[in-house]
């Protein structure tokens, strides 16, 4: 119980507070009930890092392929039917 005091009068009156929770157990709570709600967002998320992931692990795998390419001598290229000038532009 806990004492208050009305500001019209000098009265005091006596009111019953139920006890607040904890700041982690707002947090908690308010977890289980956005939960349904935030799931689509997390799985949409989740889904992009791993479009992003695999991006850039091919762009890694690219970059590691247009530098062998480049260091190939002119006689190595015609063999396997590129020209210099293709190499080139694939660099860019």
């Amino acid at each position: 119980m806990a004492y208050l005091s009305s500001y019209r009068s000098n009265v005091i009156t006596l009111a019953e507070f139920s006890p607040r929770p904890a700041p982690m157990q707002r947090i908690g709570r308010a977890r289980r009930v956005l939960a349904p709600l935030l799931r689509p967002f997390e799985t949409l998320a989740a889904k992009s890092k791993q479009r992003r992931v695999r991006a850039r692990l091919i762009a890694a795998q690219q970059a590691r392929q247009r530098r062998k390419l480049a260091r190939l001598s002119p006689h190595e290229l015609t063999e396997i039917g590129l020209s210099r000038y293709e190499v080139e532009t694939a660099l860019r």
